[in-house]
């Protein structure tokens, strides 16, 4: 009891005040602004809009179309990086038919040929040389047009392939540029000894790397060893008038 009584009494014997009740035990809680049916309305308008969103699920037989279909356009790209391949290494026009045997593409179905032969055309690095329009085949049955003619594997300098061509492709240029070696060698892989040969004929000057190889070439206006056949101009010489006494 002393303890009790103690506890409510300070030192000074006044009663002390009972504690105030807390403001957040006893408040009621705040009331919503929204009602309960502006709330389900909103929620039915996300989910349509989430409805509206989504695509339609594709059946099986579409999915394995476009799967296939994707497939089949992979392969024609990876194929294509074959002819270039095939065409460079040949450095000489092939048939159509020379080409789908190399690649074992022969069996293919004729509209995917037509894609094929449709994706040659377009690409940079082929070209393809129309075939004479009398051209049969050796059975005498003609070709359909998008069978005929050959393809070649098209250089960044075409019809560059020898010392004429070279010095000619140099002789038309229109400005003073020189040719970059490496993109000659693109379509001619070995153009060194020709280089060699047209510089000592002082037909072409030739740009070399430290370890000695052809980087630039370019062509030599005029050979050093023919004189200049402009007009000759006379030196006047002042006569020693000592000599003359």
């Amino acid at each position: 009891m002393s303890s009790m009584a103690s506890s409510k009494f300070n030192n000074n014997g006044k009663r002390l005040a009972p504690p105030s009740p807390s403001t957040g035990s006893n408040a009621s809680p705040a009331k919503s602004d929204v009602s309960p049916s502006g709330s389900k309305r909103q929620k039915r308008d996300h989910v349509g809009s989430i409805r509206d969103r989504a695509s339609p699920t594709p059946t099986p037989a579409a999915a394995a179309a476009a799967a296939k279909a994707t497939d089949f356009g992979t392969h024609m790209m990876t194929q294509l990086t074959y002819v270039v391949d095939f065409l460079k290494a040949k450095r000489a026009p092939k048939t159509l038919q020379e080409v789908l045997d190399h690649l074992t593409l022969h069996n293919l179905p004729e509209q995917q040929q037509r894609i094929f032969v449709n994706l040659m055309h377009k690409h940079s690095r082929i070209d393809h040389i129309p075939a004479p329009k009398t051209a049969k085949s050796a059975a005498g049955e003609q070709h359909p047009a998008w069978r005929t003619g050959k393809y070649q594997f098209k250089a960044k300098i075409p019809g560059v392939h020898s010392k004429i061509t070279l010095l000619e492709h140099l002789q038309h240029k229109t400005d003073a540029s020189s040719l970059s070696v490496k993109d000659l060698k693109d379509g001619w892989p070995d153009c060194d000894q020709a280089i060699t040969e047209l510089e000592n004929e002082h037909k072409i000057l030739v740009v070399r790397t430290k370890k000695g190889q052809p980087r630039q070439v370019r062509v030599a206006r005029r050979p050093p060893s023919v004189p200049c056949r402009g007009p000759r101009v006379l030196k006047y010489v002042a006569p020693d008038r000592a000599a003359l006494g």
